[in-house]
């Protein structure tokens, strides 16, 4: 048995290639042998028996398909040899942001670290953009990028770990051995999945269960929800953080405005410049920083200059400010998220008012539109809703849901413009002096999924553009 590739998508498949015929949620990859054959596949992994065997070809069958991909990937690319600590992240919301910052932080100590995120990823080969759509990718893909981060001479790798991925369903991660888990926020998202909270919980707490070594360890928020549930899941050491409770291993005080923090750890207090004031993404750098000191033994101050020049990742509470007008793009797109975001920005600035423009994904949890419909319209004066991946779901459904719970006097500020280009435009066109605009649900994402096909798009560009249009207006305003 011979291959020097392995492929769940036909279309990837070339010659001397390990096609596994996974049966997915929109496909099933036994209809796809065929092709895989006519590309150069000279083994197949199938479910069940086939009703056609080619010769010189080596056909495998396995009762769970998803641990077979990832056993096979995992020897293929010789991840129980492989010498680089990995370190994964979990949570609801604030994974990509605390992989970013621990990124950072790591290389700012002289750590030579490897980065796997829903925006980027470096296997120390340069910084890239993630085209993906996949926060974590498939078994032969992650076992690949550890193999190419070992040869490239990484130290630790830092993965960010979905609840689907977690999920022995998928059994993505399933053969990765952690040295560190990290989790940020345990709310509910994804329950098109999961089905229930409880299962989605379970499948994130397989992150600790996997810790493995003498010198493994769990990062959790002081407050989160799922603690004991971690505790029942390892036995390995636990650390906590938080933004209030000094009881946590590290606890960071924040001032609204930002730009210092005071950070207790280890007896000691360290003043910290920070980059921002949001309190979601200070609980976000607290959670790297303290898998940062744990992983390093360092302290606070071998960190100090890192922070105060730390960023976020893209997308990620981008701001365009004109005049006294903010335009914000944000990736966020959970109950939790959206709630966070716009009491943050209303508490701070008070007197500015809002519009919100958002929408929903096609074929994904439908429980959760009308609840964040609702949180928009409890702090904005407009709410434009508009598409954000509607799949091949009807656009004009996803509208409903999300305005389903909405009162009379709420759906009379809320305007459905399906096309998102001219939803934005819309939202530039409706600005006002004092006022904040946000665009929300796609961040730092490159395509638009509709029809069944991903479209390009860029959100920041295009808000970037009806932003200009908007300073050319008024500055129109003005000398006219």
């Amino acid at each position: 048995m011979q291959f020097d590739s392995i492929c769940i998508d036909s279309r990837e498949v070339r010659e001397q290639a390990l096609f596994c015929a996974v049966s997915g949620e929109h496909a099933d990859g036994h209809t796809y042998i065929t092709d895989a054959l006519a590309r150069g596949a000279t083994v197949v992994v199938s479910e069940h028996p086939l009703d056609h065997y080619a010769e010189h070809i080596t056909y495998l069958m396995s009762s769970d398909i998803r641990a077979t991909l990832s056993q096979i990937s995992a020897w293929f690319y010789r991840t129980p040899e492989n010498p680089v600590s990995v370190i994964g992240v979990t949570g609801t919301d604030g994974k990509s942001s605390t992989c970013y910052m621990l990124y950072q932080l790591l290389q700012a100590a002289g750590i030579r670290a490897s980065l796997l995120s829903t925006v980027s990823y470096d296997d120390l080969g340069g910084l890239r953009e993630n085209h993906t759509r996949m926060t974590t990718p498939e078994a032969p893909l992650v076992h690949r990028f550890l193999y190419d981060s070992w040869q490239n001479g990484a130290q630790v790798a830092i993965l960010e770990a979905s609840s689907h991925a977690l999920s022995l369903r998928t059994g993505r991660l399933r053969d990765v051995s952690f040295t560190a888990a990290v989790c940020t926020t345990i709310t509910v998202d994804h329950l098109d999945f999961h089905k229930t909270s409880s299962v989605y919980v379970a499948d994130k707490m397989q992150l600790f269960a996997q810790l493995a070594g003498d010198r493994s360890f769990g990062i959790l928020a002081q407050d989160c929800s799922a603690v004991e549930q971690i505790r029942a899941h390892t036995d390995k050491p636990l650390f906590t953080y938080s933004i209030s409770d000094a009881q946590a291993d590290l606890c960071a005080v924040y001032t609204p405005q930002g730009s210092l923090i005071g950070c207790e750890y280890a007896g000691s207090f360290h003043e910290l410049l920070i980059p921002f004031g949001q309190p979601f993404f200070i609980h976000d750098l607290c959670a790297a920083l303290l898998t940062a000191l744990r992983f390093t033994g360092s302290d606070v101050s071998v960190f100090t200059e890192a922070i105060e020049h730390i960023q976020l990742p893209t997308g990620r509470c981008t701001v365009f400010p004109v005049g006294t007008t903010s335009f914000i793009v944000d990736y966020a797109h959970t109950e939790d998220a959206f709630f966070k975001l716009l009491s943050y920005y209303a508490s701070t600035y008070p007197l500015k008012r809002m519009i919100t423009l958002f929408g929903a994904a096609g074929g994904r949890d439908h429980g959760k539109r009308s609840r964040i419909g609702k949180i928009a319209a409890a702090f904005s004066r407009l709410i434009i809703i508009t598409a954000e991946d509607p799949r091949d779901e009807r656009p004009a459904r996803i509208f409903d849901d999300i305005c389903m719970t909405m009162t009379a006097a709420e759906r009379e500020r809320t305007v459905w413009i399906e096309d998102r280009s001219a939803a934005i435009a819309y939202a530039s066109q409706q600005a006002e002096p004092e006022e904040l605009v946000f665009f929300l649900g796609k961040g730092h994402e490159q395509s638009m999924i509709s029809d069944g096909k991903a479209h390009p798009w860029d959100e920041l560009e295009t808000v970037r553009k009806a932003v200009e249009a908007y300073r050319i207006r008024s500055q129109q305003s003005v000398l006219s």
